[in-house]
C-alpha cells in the first residue's frame, strides 16, 4: 500500500521527486495504529501546506491505507511521534531522527 501511495505521489509531484532523488533518495516507512490516525496525520500534513498524497485501497472498501509526503524540517516533530513501520518499536529515538532527516516519508 505504501508503494501505491509513493507511485501516486511521484505522478503528482514529479518535480519534487527529482529533487528528492538528487538530494536524499531515502524512503522512510512509518506506522500508525488505524485508519483514523492516518486520516488525522494526512489532515495535519495537508493543513501545513505539505505536498501529501493519499492512497485509498479499493480492495478493502476504499479505506485510507497509506499516504506519501515530502518531509521537511518543519514536520520532523510530528513524524517523530510515529514508529518506523516493519521494525521493532524499541528502535532508539536517535536512529529514527537520523533516518527522518534524510528526506521522504511514506
Amino acid at each position: 500500500m505504501a508503494t501505491h501511495a509513493g507511485i501516486a505521489f511521484a505522478s503528482e509531484q514529479q518535480h519534487m521527486v527529482r529533487e528528492w532523488e538528487a538530494a536524499s533518495n531515502s524512503l522512510v516507512l512509518l506506522a500508525v495504529e488505524n485508519e483514523e490516525q492516518l486520516r488525522q496525520f494526512f489532515d495535519y500534513a495537508a493543513g501545513q501546506g505539505l505536498p501529501v498524497t493519499p492512497f485509498y485501497e479499493p480492495d478493502i472498501g476504499d479505506e485510507l491505507t497509506a499516504i506519501a509526503l515530502f518531509a521537511d524540517d518543519d514536520i520532523g516533530a510530528a513524524l517523530d511521534t510515529l514508529p518506523l513501520a516493519l521494525r521493532d518499536t524499541s528502535d532508539s529515538r536517535w536512529e529514527r531522527e537520523t533516518i527522518l532527516r534524510k528526506g521522504v516519508a511514506v
